[in-house]
């Protein structure tokens, strides 16, 4: 590649699909690089430019990608040598005259038009790959149309079980079906969450930024009582330590424990996506708000309790 107005510098690069695991550092010297990767199928990878953005592109097997760009606008750069680049390059010149909602609508137009295409994968990854920020129905649709188009994918297989955990729990959806371990025993059923509102809390005693979380948890937890429940959601994996710190600070008898850490069932059916993260049920059981912030959490609370 190429990148004007630039003589050495750095950027990085991943694959967002999970197809190998951390970062490569391509280095610019005299506003020029190369970088090699051997690739046995169609692979979507990411370059991230630091805070001037990122591409994506798509590396197959037997072919060169060439990048030609200006240090300014590095997010614009055009990606030309195959025809996935090809179509991702003139997508993002033409997403580029366009707002927020004609960057969906263009999106999602490639998508359908051309499923069976890794490129479909790179303007999926880009636009749509966050429940949380957009529409998850449409989300949901146009995995589904990766799915149906590019069967074979092991980068299409890996979102789909990356995201559906994601997709299944974004703020509007109901809470999926699940029967989840107690600590002190018994079982906690989707069933019996509904009727009033609830506030999902996650933490670990290994981090220290979720103890602030579930300690205003447990004060509003005193102060809506008996119209809202708790549930607290702990990832450690010792037992021992969960019930310890559970019982010095009160926390009554609504903890989830599974012993199986961040990637164990109840993590993973409640879509957790970080250990300060919380979210708001209303009495139908369907999230109403998901967050990190304790600042957020009282007004969540208030508007769930009103309806």
């Amino acid at each position: 590649g190429k990148i004007d107005n630039i003589d050495q510098s750095e950027f990085y690069i991943y694959s967002p699909g999970d197809d190998f695991d951390g970062m490569d550092t391509i280095r610019v010297k005299g506003g020029r690089f190369t970088y090699e990767r051997a690739v046995e199928s169609d692979m979507v990878l990411a370059l991230l430019f630091s805070d001037k953005g990122q591409l994506m592109l798509v590396a197959e097997p037997g072919t060169t990608a060439r990048l030609r760009g200006d240090a300014t606008r590095l997010g614009e750069a055009e990606i030309t040598g195959t025809d996935a680049n090809d179509m991702l390059s003139d997508l993002r010149n033409d997403i580029l005259s366009g707002g927020p909602q004609q960057t969906v609508l263009k999106a999602t137009h490639f998508i359908r038009s051309h499923k069976e295409s890794p490129a479909a994968t790179a303007v999926f990854l880009r636009y749509l790959a966050n429940p949380d920020e957009g529409d998850a129905n449409t989300t949901r649709e146009m995995l589904d149309l990766l799915v149906q188009g590019q069967p074979k994918s092991t980068t299409v297989a890996n979102l789909k079980s990356r995201l559906m955990p994601l997709i299944n729990t974004a703020k509007g959806r109901k809470l999926p079906k699940f029967s989840l371990p107690l600590l002190d025993g018994g079982q906690l059923e989707s069933k019996d969450c509904t009727g009033q509102p609830l506030l999902f809390v996650f933490w670990a005693q290994w981090s220290s930024s979720s103890y602030a979380m579930r300690r205003e948890a447990h004060k509003r937890e005193k102060r809506y009582a008996p119209h809202l429940k708790v549930i607290y959601v702990n990832i450690d994996a010792d037992r021992q330590t969960c019930r310890t710190r559970a019982r010095r600070d009160t926390l009554g008898p609504n903890v989830v424990f599974d012993g199986e850490g961040p990637t164990g069932p109840a993590a993973t059916t409640l879509g957790m996506r970080s250990t300060t993260e919380w979210f708001v049920c209303d009495r139908q059981g369907r999230i109403t708000t998901r967050d990190t912030r304790t600042e957020t959490m009282q007004e969540a609370i208030e508007q769930a309790c009103a309806k």
